[in-house]
């Protein structure tokens, strides 16, 4: 299934992110950290436990630290966002909302 945010697109089938500079084909961890921001959409917040829940499901060892986890691979699909939405003049924006929930938001760069 595809779903665009801002200037991206997401396959969550095969794992596809594009944009106007490429495409690349996610690892399973990030395919799954960003499934779950495209499945949400833009501008949703969801607690940290119910992504948790997605990418770790009951029964399957997760991490230690999971929100440490979480965090360090975000900032990898954090990265890769930036580099594929280069000269849209937007980028998108992944962050935790005062009560603890992250959400993504398309940010028009100036």
């Amino acid at each position: 299934m595809k779903k665009d945010i801002g200037p991206l697109s997401f396959n969550s089938t095969i794992g596809r992110l594009s944009g106007p500079s490429g495409a690349i084909r996610l690892p399973p961890h990030l395919k799954a950290i960003a499934g779950q921001f495209w499945a949400i959409g833009e501008g949703v917040a969801v607690p940290f436990s119910s992504i948790q829940d997605a990418l770790w499901p009951e029964g399957v060892q997760g991490p230690a630290n999971p929100e440490q986890a979480f965090r360090r691979d975000l900032r990898e699909v954090r990265i890769i966002t930036r580099a594929l939405a280069h000269g849209s003049g937007k980028i998108l924006d992944f962050r935790q909302n005062a009560a603890g929930y992250w959400l993504v938001r398309v940010r028009v760069i100036r």
